[in-house]
């Protein structure tokens, strides 16, 4: 009876075992927002299951409803943008000011 929901990376998920789970029935059901390597699926038309390269991602998007896949929109609010804008600012005033900024990369 338990629903695996992954709304955090893709990479942590592994798609070959969630469908021999959903198959073997040992799961019940899967529901996330992000693929590994989602830059390959999301954002493109399929016309049919077939147009999808990827085995395990053609499988589970074939077990809906016990499957459910959506586009990963977290960061596309209103309250995420101003966020990032903010803690862009900030980083630029440290660069600029001549301190470490906390964001480093």
């Amino acid at each position: 009876d338990s629903i695996l929901i992954n709304c955090s990376r893709g990479q942590i998920q592994d798609n070959k075992a969630i469908v021999e789970g959903i198959k073997s029935e040992k799961l019940y059901g899967f529901a996330t927002d992000v693929l590994p390597h989602e830059e390959l699926f999301f954002g493109k038309e399929y016309k049919s299951l077939e147009d999808i390269d990827d085995p395990d991602v053609r499988e589970l998007v074939g077990l809906y409803p016990r499957v459910l896949i959506t586009p990963h929109v977290g960061s596309s609010t209103d309250q995420a943008a101003k966020e990032i804008v903010k803690i862009a600012l900030e980083n630029i005033n440290c660069i600029v000011t001549d301190k470490v900024p906390q964001n480093k990369v």
